[in-house]
């Protein structure tokens, strides 16, 4: 029965997804283009509530060297406000 209900939650995950990174020159830019399916996950949560919350967070700070990578908080800033919730089984990440 355990076995049943661990399946189930990760059915219904919901992945916390950004935008990827993408190489211009001696830096890194947002690549706000590409396909869902292209997306860099960045986290794995058993709701969507719980992605939410975690994604108005990361909206307010953007998540360890994200800022450096991109180089700048604005740039990782925006990339986070690009960011969304997505449901484990939607056909866009195939």
């Amino acid at each position: 029965m355990m076995r049943h209900h661990l399946a189930a939650t990760v059915l219904f995950a919901t992945y916390l997804m950004m935008p990827p990174p993408k190489l211009a020159r001696d830096h890194f830019q947002i690549n706000f283009a590409a396909p869902l399916s292209k997306w860099d996950q960045l986290r794995l949560f058993n709701s969507d509530a719980e992605c939410e919350a975690a994604l108005q967070t990361y909206r307010q700070k953007p998540p360890g060297g994200l800022p450096a990578m991109l180089g700048s908080r604005a740039d990782a800033t925006s990339a986070m406000q690009a960011a969304k919730c997505v449901s484990t089984s939607d056909p866009n990440l195939k």
